[in-house]
């Protein structure tokens, strides 16, 4: 989920000021009578506001787009697509489940597994108030003031192009940025980020 959307709000976090023409096809510099009259589209930038209702749905929308072309080039190289959790039965089968509950095998000479990863959820009093990183995409009001928890390049991610569009961001750390990274470079990030 993460990466195409996050590479889009970064975009936006740049464009706060550098590129202002194309503002507002990532929300920043429309208000609700642009978007009535002319789809956001305006010439009148200097003072810039961000929306996220705009930023989300083009971001969202693009996704859409991506993953229909996925599906269509899938489809005409004749690559079956499952969507199914899976589990081996042996080294040529899997069991699969289906979103209702319905079992089947998949038998194969090769197997690829791709599954991408999810955010884990916070498991500590309250942490059913956060949301994840894959939920900012498609968080339906703007954030406001947010507070990243963690110091992976995730999390730091995601303060970045929020403080990019304006957001009043704060990461909690338990110890050091980047844990694995480059010691120079997570320095310098961090710095940077004190600066900001």
């Amino acid at each position: 989920v993460g990466c195409i959307p996050k590479k889009l709000m970064h975009n936006a976090a740049l464009l706060n000021g550098n590129y202002v023409h194309d503002q507002p096809h990532y929300g920043i510099g429309v208000t609700p009578e642009s978007i009535e009259a002319n789809y956001g589209m305006t010439q009148d930038n200097t003072a810039a506001t961000h929306s996220w209702d705009m930023l989300k749905q083009n971001v969202q929308n693009h996704i859409r787009g991506l993953n229909f072309k996925y599906r269509v080039d899938l489809r005409e190289k004749e690559v079956t697509y499952l969507n199914l959790l899976g589990k081996f039965v042996d080294k040529n089968t899997i069991e699969t489940v289906d979103k209702k509950g319905n079992v089947d095998t998949v038998t194969f000479s090769r197997c690829m597994i791709a599954v991408g990863g999810r955010p884990t959820p916070l498991n500590c009093e309250g942490g059913e108030l956060a949301i994840s990183s894959d939920d900012i995409f498609s968080l339906d009001r703007d954030p406001g003031k947010v507070l990243c928890v963690g110091a992976s390049y995730i999390s730091l991610e995601c303060a970045g192009f929020l403080r990019g569009i304006g957001k009043d961001v704060t990461v909690a750390v338990r110890s050091i940025l980047l844990r694995g990274f480059d010691r120079e470079c997570a320095k310098l990030i961090g710095e940077h980020m004190k600066d900001e």
